[in-house]
């Protein structure tokens, strides 16, 4: 006997649920967003995304307009920083994503057929989508910034581990006196001043290098703070006292610029003190 044809219409495919599908679509334009880059500008971009998802959420709630332009604002600020650079956030519209009537639509969850023959009701978002959706961009996007923050430098001084030495350290050398020294070093001999004809980074650097000490961040280290205000990190007595401290070394190795150059500011600075103190170095 001849088989029978089966002409029963194969079952439809089960679609996803909205909120999964929209994570899915989603999480890969976040992932293609932050492929673009670098460390700490993806660091900048993951904080922005984790707000904006949390916004998305609260705008379901409340439809409070305010919390649209925080989004807008922040979102905005970026853009003036990035410039060119932003094109692969802006590209993927995200702001789009506070319009919940067409989020659908435009992640193409319904083809153009389904959509035009939806019912009333089919096309809206429940709060278990956003809510689905908004958990599962905080999860990969915290997941994203805590293997960001494990390869990022430390955002404080670290100290490096001193090997025992035969040799005890100066209590009076201090390193604000040892930065002094190299001020009026670089002063005297080449006409370096940081305030003119150098940056603070450029001789902080090489004050690094001369103090042979190790630095994480330029701009958080000791050095680079205490230098910026160099000659006058220490003030009034304190600063005579460094002076006096550091000008034989000079005299020393007969460097008469710098004596010259100490003497001057050394006679500044007394001139500064109130009577009291004064009349110890008249």
């Amino acid at each position: 006997m001849p088989k029978k044809e089966n002409n029963k219409p194969e079952p439809a495919k089960r679609k996803l649920a909205k909120g999964i599908y929209l994570s899915q679509v989603i999480g890969n334009e976040v992932q293609e967003v932050l492929s673009h880059y670098e460390e700490e500008q993806k660091i900048e971009i993951a904080e922005h995304l984790i707000l904006m998802f949390q916004e998305i959420l609260k705008y379901f709630k409340t439809k409070d307009e305010s919390i649209y332009s925080n989004y807008a604002e922040r979102e905005n600020e970026l853009l003036k920083k990035y410039g060119k650079a932003f094109k692969p956030l802006a590209s993927k519209q995200f702001h789009y994503l506070f319009n919940f009537s067409i989020i659908l639509s435009q992640k193409e969850y319904y083809t153009t057929e389904e959509f035009n023959n939806l019912e009333d009701q089919e096309n809206d978002l429940t709060e278990l989508d956003i809510k689905q959706l908004t958990q599962a961009m905080n999860n990969l996007l915290h997941g994203e910034l805590h293997f960001l923050y494990l390869e990022r430098e430390p955002q404080f001084e670290t100290k490096a581990k001193e090997k025992p030495s035969d040799e005890t350290d100066d209590k009076e050398m201090t390193e604000a006196r040892q930065l002094l020294a190299v001020y009026y070093l670089l002063k005297s001999g080449f006409g370096i001043e940081h305030r003119s004809s150098n940056s603070v980074s450029e001789v902080t650097l090489f004050a690094h290098l001369l103090l042979g000490k190790k630095y994480t961040s330029l701009q958080t280290s000791s050095i680079y703070k205490k230098y910026k205000l160099i000659p006058n990190y220490n003030k009034d007595e304190q600063l005579v006292k460094d002076l006096k401290y550091i000008k034989p070394y000079f005299e020393k190795l007969d460097i008469q610029k710098a004596v010259e150059l100490i003497n001057k500011d050394l006679e500044t600075t007394i001139k500064e003190l109130t009577l009291d103190k004064k009349k110890k170095y008249l």
